[in-house]
C-alpha cells in the first residue's frame, strides 16, 4: 500500500478511453527509446534552440518502504509558464499546465458539491473507495479535455507525452525550457495511481525526473 493515500478503485472504461485518446494524439511524434516510449505531441523532428531532454522514472513507495515502478504508465508533460534563472515569469494564462489545473478543480469541487448535497438530504456518503475512484476520474477526465482544448487550440506544441517501460523508465527529448504540470498515470504494484508534479526545466539542459509523488492510489475493485 502506498503511503497516505486510500486504497480502492473501479475506473477500467476511463483507463481505455485515456490511452486510446492518448494514441490518437501522439502518434505523429512517437518514437523508441531506450527506457520507454517517448511522444512530442508537437511531431516535429526539428530540434530548437534551447530544448533539452528528459529522461526519468515513475513510481511509488509503499508503507513498508518498498519501490514499486509505475509500469506502462503514461506521462503528461503540460507547459505551464516560462522561466527565467529558475524561476517562473508570467502567469501562465491560456497555457496546458493551467487549463488542466482547472479542469481538474472543477471536477473535485462538483465531487464536493456532490457530497454536500447528500448530507442535507440525508443520504449515505459514497464508501472510501467510490471516493477514491471518483478522484482518479477526475484527472482522467482532465488530461482528456486538457488534449482536446490543446488540439483545438493549436496548443498540441506545448504538451509531451511517454510510456514507461516495466520499470518505469522513460524518456522525452526536444521538450522547450519553462515550467511544467508532469502527470502520470499507471499501475504501481496493485494499485491504480495518479502522479503529479511541478517542474522546471532549464534551457539546453537534460535533467532526470522522478515522479514519486503520489496523488491518490486505488486498489482496483473487481466487479
Amino acid at each position: 500500500m502506498m503511503k497516505g493515500v486510500i486504497k480502492a478503485s473501479r475506473g477500467a472504461a476511463w483507463s481505455i478511453w485515456l490511452a486510446l485518446a492518448c494514441t490518437s494524439f501522439g502518434q505523429a511524434g512517437t518514437q523508441r527509446t531506450e527506457g520507454g516510449t517517448s511522444a512530442s505531441a508537437k511531431g516535429s523532428g526539428t530540434q530548437h534552440s534551447g530544448y533539452g531532454s528528459v529522461p526519468g522514472r515513475v513510481f511509488a513507495i509503499t508503507n513498508g518502504g518498498d519501490l514499486k515502478p509505475g509500469r506502462f504508465a503514461k506521462v503528461y508533460f503540460f507547459f505551464d509558464s516560462k522561466t527565467s534563472g529558475g524561476r517562473v515569469v508570467g502567469s501562465g494564462e491560456g497555457t496546458a499546465g493551467v487549463f488542466f489545473l482547472d479542469e481538474n478543480l472543477k471536477g473535485l469541487q462538483e465531487n464536493t458539491k456532490k457530497m454536500e448535497q447528500s448530507l442535507k438530504q440525508h443520504e449515505d456518503l459514497p464508501s472510501e473507495a467510490i471516493m477514491c475512484t471518483d478522484k482518479l476520474l477526475v484527472a482522467d477526465k482532465a488530461i482528456i479535455a486538457t488534449l482536446d482544448w490543446a488540439q483545438k487550440t493549436q496548443h498540441l506544441s506545448s504538451i509531451y507525452m511517454a510510456d514507461t517501460d516495466e520499470d518505469g523508465n522513460f524518456r522525452i527529448d526536444k521538450v522547450q525550457p519553462g515550467s511544467y504540470v508532469a502527470v502520470a498515470r499507471g499501475q504501481a504494484g496493485v494499485d491504480d495511481v495518479y502522479w503529479h508534479e511541478d517542474l522546471i526545466l532549464e534551457p539546453k539542459g537534460s535533467v532526470i525526473v522522478k515522479l514519486h509523488s503520489v496523488d491518490t492510489a486505488c486498489i482496483p475493485l473487481t466487479e
